[in-house]
């Protein structure tokens, strides 16, 4: 599933098409993304940047996990924004939070858990209202080639019901923040 799923995102990079793996680890991560980074500067590929410079594409890719530090999840966030970066392989780090739903393609290396995850992670490309794919790339455990097997099953149900305590105070102050990071509160909100 690495294999493919690196040299599939090699064939994205190459052919301008900003996209995301999910991966289930980060160690998954980080070998998708040395392995990439490897094939796109064997091939010696370049691309003229705005600014007139050739940028090997091998510089527009990044993996994204946890474990990083905030100012280096920033700093690539905003390369994914911008458009500077072609490719992220990430782990569940980029599923939520984080509205990186202009991408064109995303490549899912395995099945996540859960059904919501699946779409969660699916609905990072083509919110930009182009076309946009997914492609689901199965590892070799038994979940994975069962859904290979019988996709009507895994369409036909229904997410996970979520959980949570709004209440608790823990999971009220991290989802406060979020929110107030992406919208400022005001004080109406109290």
């Amino acid at each position: 599933a690495s294999s493919q799923a690196q040299r599939l995102l090699t064939t994205l990079v190459k052919d301008k098409i900003q996209s995301i793996v999910f991966t289930q680890a980060r160690v998954l991560a980080e070998l998708i993304y040395r392995s990439t980074k490897e094939s796109l500067e064997h091939e010696d590929v370049f691309h003229k940047s705005r600014s007139k410079k050739s940028v090997s594409l091998a510089e527009m890719i990044s993996s994204y996990r946890g474990g990083y530090l905030p100012e280096k999840r920033r700093e690539i966030e905003q390369k994914l924004f911008s458009g500077k970066l072609r490719g992220v392989i990430s782990t569940n780090a980029l599923e939520l939070g984080i509205d990186i739903g202009g991408l064109d393609a995303c490549l899912l290396v395995g099945f996540p858990g859960t059904i919501a995850s699946t779409w969660q992670r699916a609905g990072r490309a083509g919110r930009s209202h182009e076309d946009s794919m997914v492609i689901y790339i199965a590892s070799n455990s038994p979940l994975d080639q069962f859904f290979v097997y019988n996709p009507a099953y895994f369409f036909s149900q229904k997410f996970e019901r979520a959980v949570i305590d709004p209440d608790n105070p823990y999971i009220l102050s991290i989802h406060l923040s979020c929110a107030s990071y992406e919208l400022p509160l005001v004080e109406k909100d109290r």
